[in-house]
């Protein structure tokens, strides 16, 4: 039979004692001496009573890192938009975290992205009839360009100015930066028309040509797209 060494026993004791954690005998009823069977017993139980004192050790500090951390770093993580509770019965536009947010029936729709028209019946700035820009879900009031309605039901292309949609005539470019090309809305909507026209959201007094709905560095004459006039 081979003997636990005095300092092994020792380390039991302390361990058990520094982590309040019933896995020794207790330190009274505990001998100078613990038989073991061979030399290589000894030698695991050590190495194990080390490994687990210095687990205990790193959870303990990890306890007192966060029993101390400042409140602001104890926060629990923020909830996203399409967590927030909304009546079920709710469709149109909702204050969450200093944004608007679309919702239909109590969710907000972070799928949703293009116009949508809120209800007249709402507690909110968008409660009437306008039809409003959405990207992701969130309201964008910087949004100019054109785009569908956001739920798909429609291919029309729509144009929007200060993210709400506008009945505008000129040259614009999509909404949402997708494409670089130049297209023609007329009264709102893109057309596939031919002629002069100016920018629709009116940042250039320039005329410029348009083809078949779209901006054309073509050469010659041509009448305005809108047919507002008929001089060449």
């Amino acid at each position: 039979m081979k003997k636990i060494a005095k300092k092994t026993a020792a380390l039991l004791i302390a361990v058990g004692v520094l982590f309040s954690e019933a896995i020794i005998t207790p330190a009274a009823e505990l001998s100078d001496e613990v038989h073991l069977d061979s030399e290589e017993q000894i030698e695991n139980a050590e190495t194990e009573i080390r490994q687990y004192a210095e687990t205990l050790q790193d959870e303990t500090d990890t306890a007192n890192q966060i029993e101390h951390a400042p409140d602001d770093e104890k926060a629990t993580p923020e909830t996203t938009a399409q967590e927030e509770v909304i009546d079920a019965d709710f469709t149109g536009f909702v204050m969450i975290k200093g944004e608007y947010w679309y919702a239909e029936d109590g969710k907000v729709m972070t799928s949703y992205t293009g116009i949508v028209k809120a209800p007249t019946a709402q507690s909110s700035p968008y409660e009437n009839r306008t039809w409003w820009y959405v990207s992701e879900g969130r309201l964008d009031e910087s949004a100019c360009g054109m785009v569908h309605k956001a739920d798909g039901s429609s291919n029309t292309w729509y144009y929007v100015e200060n993210g709400k949609y506008s009945k505008s005539t000129g040259l614009t470019r999509k909404a949402d930066g997708s494409s670089n090309t130049w297209y023609y809305v007329e009264n709102g909507k893109y057309v596939a028309g031919s002629g002069l026209t100016r920018k629709a959201d009116g940042s250039s007094k320039t005329w410029y040509y348009v083809e078949n709905g779209k901006y054309s560095t073509s050469t010659g004459l041509a009448q305005k797209a809108d047919g507002s006039s008929k001089t060449w």
